[in-house]
Parts: C-alpha cells; sequence; structure tokens
C-alpha cells in the first residue's frame, strides 16, 4: 500500500480557484480581466491539472473528463494569450466561458478543438 498526501487536492484545488476569479467584464464582484492579468493564473492551473490528470499517484475516475474539458478551455485561452498582439485587451466572453463553465463542470457542449 502507498501512502497518498491528501494535502495535494488542497494544493490542487487552490492552484485551480484563481480562474473563478477572471471576469470578461466589470462587475459588482470584479473588475474585467485582461489577458496579461489571466496569465499566471493560466500558467498555474495548467501545470497544477495537468500533473494531476497525467503524472499523479490519484488515478481520478469520475472526474477525468471533467478535468479534460478544464484543461483543454485553459489551454485554448493560453493559446489566445500568447497569439494576442494586445495584452491588455479584455478576455473574449467565449473564452471564459469555457473556463467557467468548464470549472463547475457544465461545459457539454462540442467545440472545435475539444473532443469528449
Amino acid at each position: 500500500m502507498q501512502r497518498v498526501d491528501g494535502y495535494y487536492l488542497y494544493q490542487v484545488g487552490h492552484q485551480i480557484h484563481p480562474l473563478s476569479e477572471l471576469r470578461h467584464q466589470d462587475t459588482r464582484t470584479g473588475k474585467a480581466t485582461n489577458l496579461e492579468e489571466a496569465r499566471f493564473p493560466l500558467y498555474i492551473a495548467e501545470s497544477a491539472l495537468d500533473t494531476l490528470l497525467a503524472r499523479s499517484v490519484f488515478r481520478l475516475k469520475t472526474s477525468v473528463q471533467s478535468g479534460n474539458f478544464l484543461l483543454a478551455a485553459i489551454r485554448g485561452l493560453k493559446v489566445k494569450l500568447e497569439a494576442a498582439p494586445d495584452t491588455q485587451a479584455i478576455i473574449d466572453w467565449w473564452d471564459m466561458y469555457s473556463v467557467t463553465s468548464a470549472l463547475t463542470c457544465g461545459f457539454r457542449r462540442s467545440r472545435p478543438g475539444i473532443t469528449g
């Protein structure tokens, strides 16, 4: 039997949680997020989630599909961020919707580049 550090899952959640605070427009809960402000939360969340899904001692069964949807949404936004000439531009609403709905396990609609 292999010992597993349960705190690791809390660390992953802590690294993914800042994605829920990104905004595509100003609201009462926060101001709109530009691409530059989203850069580090995206990189950190992608790394944490990729490690959990692909290189962890945890072998997830029921949540691996949702995790892969979130990882695809993060990577899609990251590609746009890296290709954007203006990093001060606000995050597109569709990209933000893809990330937030995948965070809540509600991403079920197909989109080019995302298979499930």
